[in-house]
């Protein structure tokens, strides 16, 4: 398979499995419609340098306690480039990280076949808690816990480029990717795109030096992405590991976050995994053992049956939102009525908040009432929206009566702005994908 291809297959299954994507319709028409002639040409571009990247539009995603995280929405033709540039450099990564594995072609290939891939290929084909405890022995009695601050906007390109480049990745391939990069970035020399498939691989090497800096000072541990638990037999010990990992990773532009850091008793962990429960646990084990899975920390038993609405909930955790939606639909939770309320509250902070639940709707359709219809309707005609907002909410319409197509077309022939033309005219043309985040 041509390098072109597989970082369009590599694209389509990561939407489809991964996270939830900021998209635009020609997006999907690249990866879904893309003729082969468009695709040999952009390698082309690709491979002789002639290939000019896009800016980058930054979108607020919102986090915990107020804060938001930067998404890198970047051009369909800007991640193709990111995923071609970074499978380029894919077979060196490997024999870095994994130099057991010889044939790094097929492991790549194998990505849009098989969902475990990166659970077996960073984890070992191990679960989060199974992967992350395997090392937590008897004799350790406290656990170091701890995440980097922002580690994605953290890496520093120029480290990222040199050790590309010290590992064997050919130079103008490691100093494409990390120009590019620089280009993308919100802070200067700093930073790589969240959330997507090459970030996912260049963060596992960029740690890499980290990973083996635990190893050779003899610690017990375990890092998933950038959480970091430390095994220690005393508590000293556990204080110990602090100041070296932050004497090690500040070298590398990177630090802890102060208020996930913590030294904690190992043996409540070793309880658990034992299968032994304290009063506590057996109080949370009642709850998520109520029918349809209920967990209290999504919803409350009044919400389940339908006795309150769940959009103040919605409203109330916009950094959730995405988490809330997957569990209500996962536990087969009826939130049309709160939906419909969320979309026409005016209370919507975020629009990433808007996005996620109109993206919802697609995926998973639902009765559309006049008064959703007449918000979809303000947030097309709205210029000040983003793009792939009234994008959204166009195709909801078209999907739920295909009487819409009219006023679409209208909406399209009417406009002076071309890239909202030339999305509508992708709405109304083309058979689009969901994407299916939300599948239980």
């Amino acid at each position: 398979m041509r390098d072109i291809q597989l970082a369009v297959s590599i694209l389509k299954a990561f939407r489809e499995r991964d996270c939830y994507m900021i998209e635009l319709p020609s997006d999907l028409e690249v990866l879904y419609h893309g003729d082969i002639t468009f695709l040999d040409e952009l390698e082309q571009s690709f491979e002789n340098g002639s290939y000019t990247i896009q800016p980058c539009q930054l979108i607020e995603v919102p986090k915990e306690r107020g804060m938001f995280r930067y998404y890198s929405a970047l051009d369909i033709k800007d991640q193709l480039y990111y995923c071609w540039l970074t499978i380029k450099c894919f077979p060196y990564i490997l024999k870095k990280i994994k130099p057991e594995i010889t044939s790094p072609q097929s492991i790549l290939e194998e990505y849009p076949t098989d969902i475990n891939w990166k659970k077996k290929l960073f984890r070992n084909n191990l679960e989060e808690l199974e992967y992350v405890y395997q090392n937590l022995q008897p004799e350790h009695q406290y656990i170091f816990q701890s995440d980097i601050t922002n580690f994605y906007t953290s890496i520093d390109h120029k480290i990222l480029e040199k050790e590309l480049i010290d590992c064997g990745a050919p130079a103008n391939y490691a100093v494409a990717l990390c120009n590019s990069m620089s280009n993308w970035a919100a802070l200067s020399g700093r930073g790589i795109p969240q959330i997507f498939w090459a970030s996912d691989i260049l963060g596992e090497f960029y740690l890499f030096p980290f990973d083996n800096f635990l190893r050779h000072s003899n610690y017990s541990f375990a890092r998933y992405i950038d959480n970091i638990e430390i095994f220690c037999h005393t508590r000293s010990d556990a204080r110990k590991a602090y100041f070296d990992i932050v004497k090690f990773i500040s070298k590398r532009g990177m630090y802890l976050k102060e208020e996930k850091t913590k030294f904690v008793s190992a043996q409540p962990i070793k309880n658990a995994l034992a299968g032994k429960k304290t009063a506590k646990d057996k109080i949370k084990s009642a709850i998520k053992e109520l029918p349809a899975g209920l967990s209290k920390y999504y919803y409350s038993i009044e919400e389940a049956l339908g006795m309150v609405n769940c959009e103040e909930r919605l409203l109330a955790r916009p950094d959730a939102t995405t988490g809330f939606l997957m569990h209500y639909r996962n536990n087969e939770i009826n939130i049309d009525k709160s939906l419909a309320s969320f979309l026409v509250s005016n209370r919507i902070e975020f629009s990433y908040q808007l996005y996620c639940a109109l993206h919802f709707m697609i995926d998973y359709p639902m009765p559309i009432t006049k008064p959703v219809s007449d918000s979809l309707h303000r947030i097309i005609n709205n210029h000040s929206q983003p793009l792939h907002i009234r994008c959204c909410a166009a195709r909801l319409l078209l999907s739920e009566n295909k009487n819409n197509y009219s006023l679409l077309k209208g909406a399209m022939e009417s406009s002076d702005d071309n890239l909202f033309k030339n999305e509508m005219r992708v709405i109304l043309e083309r058979e689009l994908p969901a994407s299916r985040v939300f599948n239980p």
